[in-house]
């Protein structure tokens, strides 16, 4: 690269595909890939097998100046501004749509320097300072959001989120339970790697120098700040705590802790007492902020305001706590709902006779929740949704903020959940089965 500046641009990677490493190296150096891609944006592009952060390997980009003969790509070449990372992505979605199919997981963008831009030294290209992101989680979600087609669930914020972005139809997780989802997804690393194979197990205790996520962004720079959860928290026994979180990924850390936690002898139960577990629910008195979600949305506005005070670039992890059990949510959010309109899953009486022995054992470890009656069942879909469109609510606040605060134009957001969840399919209620519903999440 003598004689020559690298620029940082965007990179793209294949997550958890569900075929061995070696295939995976085999996708990623696909020529049909890069054939389609380059074809379409009229430049040639490389592979690299690189990328810290997914969980199998990576399509790392680069750009390369074209033969002589070729057109030059210009100014696309030197700054590679918003619209042209907007026809790159597309192109990406496109060319790998095309080769990979539905079993393709998901594809993640992030603005930070994984691909280089060979050019002339001699080019002064402007500079623009690093994009900021905005990493927001939610917890025991499905993919039952309006972006996804769900004809009931009323998600706003997240619909118009989808629309303005980039949505991914085929993303799953590579465990289907929260902790070792989460210290997957924050290490790039598969449980049985980074010993997380239990829910309350640390990765550091098995890969003590393991880089998450935010400390690569924490040592290029950034300022690294998480409120709520992001790692495992117990919930909701841990909400106001630190609980499994990771010290050394963070500058910042904030524990909101609202009336739910207060108010948890209101909460009705299929198993008295039980919550974090259960089905269980509230329609709860009082507003939006003082719920721990609404504290987890303000508090991250106050962490935005902050930002735009300083240069510096910024790495913000929003960690919500539902739609995960219990179900509360002020009461304006279960009126959003008429519980005629909520139909309950029905399963042919011989259903598992038609399924393997391990699928039948995932789905019927739940004793208390099998076989519900059908109006328990009915309530406890309605509170899911009712909890799932005051979390869309919160994430709208936040969103509106980084409007308000001039933000956006700068900032990557990204939205997704640690998991799937059922609400009746299969006979079946929350997680930890291999069935598409308890796997795939949104993007």
């Amino acid at each position: 690269m003598k004689g020559r500046k690298q620029l940082g641009v965007i990179g793209c990677c294949v997550l958890g595909n569900r075929r061995s490493v070696k295939q995976d190296r085999t996708l990623s150096s696909n020529a049909g890939f890069r054939e389609a891609f380059g074809n379409t944006l009229g430049i040639n592009v490389d592979d690299r097998n690189f990328w810290p952060f997914s969980s199998l390997k990576a399509v790392v980009l680069r750009f390369q100046r074209p033969t002589p003969s070729a057109p030059p790509p210009m100014k696309m070449m030197l700054t590679l501004s918003r619209k042209y990372s907007t026809m790159i992505r597309r192109a990406i979605g496109r060319a790998a749509s095309s080769l990979f199919g539905p079993g393709l997981l998901s594809l993640v963008w992030v603005g930070a320097s994984l691909a280089t831009i060979p050019v002339a030294t001699a080019a002064k290209p402007a500079t623009k300072p690093p994009l900021n992101v905005l990493f927001i989680m939610s917890d025991d979600l499905n993919c039952n959001l309006g972006a996804y087609g769900h004809p009931l669930i009323q998600t706003p914020h997240l619909d118009q989120l989808a629309r303005d972005g980039l949505t991914f139809r085929n993303a799953f997780t590579n465990f289907p339970v929260c902790g070792q989802s989460r210290a997957s997804f924050m290490t790039g690393l598969y449980p049985e790697q980074n010993g997380v194979t239990q829910l309350r197990r640390l990765f550091r205790d098995y890969v003590p120098d393991a880089i998450t996520m935010a400390q690569h962004f924490r040592s290029n720079g950034y300022t690294t700040a998480r409120v709520g959860k992001i790692f495992h928290y117990d919930n909701p026994k841990g909400i106001g705590t630190n609980s499994h979180d990771d010290p050394a990924s963070w500058d910042i850390r904030v524990n909101p802790r609202g009336r739910d936690k207060d108010e948890e002898d209101l909460i009705f139960s299929v198993n008295p007492g039980s919550f974090g577990a259960s089905l269980s629910w509230l329609a709860a008195d009082g507003t939006d902020e003082e719920q721990t979600d609404g504290m987890v949305a303000t508090e991250s506005i106050n962490a935005l305001r902050h930002f735009a005070q300083t240069d510096q670039p910024f790495f913000l992890g929003v960690g919500f706590y539902k739609p995960h059990t219990p179900y509360v949510a002020p009461k304006k959010y279960f009126d959003l709902y008429e519980p005629a309109d909520i139909e309950v899953p029905r399963v042919p009486s011989d259903y598992l006779k038609t399924l393997p022995a391990p699928a039948v054992k995932s789905i019927r470890n739940r004793k208390k929740e099998i076989d519900l009656p059908e109006e328990t069942a009915r309530q406890a879909i309605h509170a899911y949704y009712a909890a799932i469109s005051f979390m869309d609510a919160q994430v709208g606040r936040v969103l509106a903020a980084l409007d308000e605060l001039g933000l956006r134009e700068n900032t990557v957001i990204l939205f997704s959940s640690d998991h799937g969840y059922h609400m009746g399919e299969h006979g079946y209620y929350q997680k930890q089965t291999l069935f598409e519903n308890s796997d795939r999440v949104p993007l």
